[in-house]
């Protein structure tokens, strides 16, 4: 081969080696940058799936944390229940539910000096049976004693918000008694408070103010005039101010009653209302015209009327039960210083009733300024009457002499108190009457010696119902009271009286001196 053809075969070669590189130099990057695409969307798709499930996360991890709010709300207000003291052990959650189970004990010391009228021989004073016979009062005993003067418990609470309830029974020293049960519906438009039970009527403020908060032992000698618990239906409201501060409370009920007046200082408690009539209309308003310094200093005024049917009942052999006793402020003591009998009471067959109506009027009037407070209370009671003789059940021949045409009865006391230590009476607007006393320091807490008051109180009662014949008198009497109140902390009380009782009478005007303690706990 010349060299023309040598040259021509490598210049061949060559430009066939370059069109492989530019062939093979061509294709590759294209490959390559396929590859490169592919790799790219595989990352771009894992990134849009982790994208999505992170906001998925997100999103859900925020609905569970509404929901775990939603439920912790309410929770709060439906499941979780807290325990708090409030004088007593409460299980609350928050404003819907709360739930108290307690109860209270006294436990009372008497000691008593009535010679002219001891009588532990058994012998028996005559009491007059009105219009019939004289019997004989049967609670003769004048001694020494001591009592558990009540032992209760009690279950009291709130509903869902606006229903709240309370029951309570006791034992009073014979027998277990129903003290309360009722339920309320609060708050109700238009109308305040509808409280149906077994219940205290809404009259008198000392009725009111409950024994635990009393400033003497016993209340006073009128009381017996006042209506005490019974099954009604009663609606109430507190008005005229920020809340828990109102300036005026009022209430009104119709309720039944099984026997007009407290014959054992205690009314007839939880029995069957099985007598026809017996049905009353009781109603209070209080006002605070004067109130300053957190209710430090206040003037209360108060007002009550209520009228009633007796019931007719053939338990007793009687028509139309009417009949007040008093005891002298000392429940221990078997004894009635004063006792009007069955009035207008007869056997059935001789007249069915000569009361028609009670009628009942109170007034009320309380200072508290600082820890000097004033109580009085004037209780008057008018019977409507049917004088006309009727013939004697068991002597036809014989009438029974009436008693003067609607007899009238009163009472009043006036009391006046003063805390040594500088705590005040402490009042309860919804109620219009006053409650716990909680002392400035509790005894041996912080060196403290709780809070003493002292107080004095003059009580009197008129029973007297003169008869057309001039037969006899029912009597009156006074009572001098002086207390002392050792208040070691707001649930537990030491109480200290001394009762000056005289009671003016057709058997006797002799006095009785009678000195109690007691030592009161609730919880």
């Amino acid at each position: 081969m010349d060299g023309i053809s040598q040259r021509l075969v490598a210049g061949l070669v060559i430009a066939g080696f370059v069109c492989c590189s530019v062939a093979a130099a061509d294709t590759d990057p294209k490959a390559d940058l396929m590859a490169r695409a592919e790799a790219l969307e595989q990352q771009l798709a894992a990134m849009r799936a982790q994208d999505t499930s992170e906001a998925v996360l997100a999103m859900q991890a925020e609905e569970t944390r509404t929901v775990v709010r939603e439920m912790a709300t309410d929770a709060a207000e439906h499941a979780e229940f807290d325990i708090v003291w409030r004088n007593g052990v409460w299980i609350v959650s928050g404003d819907r539910f709360a739930a108290h189970v307690g109860g209270r004990v006294y436990a009372d010391w008497g000691w008593v000096n009535a010679d002219a009228l001891k009588h532990n021989d058994g012998a028996r004073f005559q009491v007059p049976y009105v219009g019939v016979v004289n019997l004989y009062n049967e609670h003769t005993s004048i001694r020494d004693g001591s009592e558990f003067r009540t032992v209760r418990l009690l279950a009291e609470g709130t509903l869902y918000k606006y229903i709240q309830y309370k029951v309570e029974l006791g034992w009073d020293g014979e027998t277990v008694m129903l003290y309360d049960a009722w339920m309320q519906m609060i708050d109700v438009p238009f109308i305040g408070n509808i409280q149906v039970g077994h219940f205290k009527e809404p009259f008198s403020l000392e009725e009111q103010t409950d024994s635990l908060f009393g400033t003497f032992m016993e209340r006073s000698l009128g009381n017996v005039l006042s209506p005490g618990r019974n099954p009604g239906l009663m609606i109430h409201d507190a008005i005229l101010g920020e809340e828990g501060k109102e300036r005026l409370s009022w209430a009104i009920g119709v309720f039944r009653m099984e026997e007009v007046g407290q014959i054992f200082n205690t009314p007839l408690q939880g029995t069957n209302i099985t007598s026809d009539g017996g049905y009353a209309l009781s109603m209070r308003v209080t006002a605070l015209p004067w109130y300053a310094d957190g209710g430090e200093k206040l003037l209360h005024l108060g007002f009550a009327y209520s009228v009633r049917t007796p019931p007719h009942d053939t338990r007793f052999g009687v028509g139309e039960m009417v009949r007040y006793a008093a005891k002298p402020e000392a429940h221990w003591l078997q004894f009635h210083v004063l006792d009007t009998g069955w009035i207008a009471g007869a056997p059935i067959d001789a007249f069915t009733g000569a009361v028609d109506n009670v009628n009942s009027f109170g007034a009320e009037l309380a200072v508290v300024y600082g820890p000097f407070s004033v109580q009085m209370e004037y209780v008057g009671v008018k019977l409507d009457t049917d004088t006309v003789r009727r013939p004697f059940a068991f002597n036809p021949d014989r009438y029974l002499s009436p008693f003067q045409e609607n007899p009238c009865f009163n009472a009043f006391y006036v009391e006046a108190s003063y805390f040594i230590t500088g705590e005040h009476r402490e009042y309860d607007h919804e109620r219009g009457a006053f409650k716990r006393v909680t002392p400035k320091k509790n005894f041996r807490e912080d060196g403290g010696w709780g809070a003493v008051q002292v107080a004095t109180r003059y009580s009197y009662v008129d029973l007297d119902a003169e008869y057309a014949n001039g037969l006899n008198s029912h009597g009156e009497c006074s009572n001098w009271t002086m207390g002392v109140n050792w208040h070691l902390n707001p649930n537990v009380r030491l109480m200290a009286n001394y009762i000056r009782s005289c009671p003016d009478r057709l058997d006797t005007a002799n006095a009785l001196d009678i000195f109690m303690m007691r030592f009161q706990w609730d919880f």
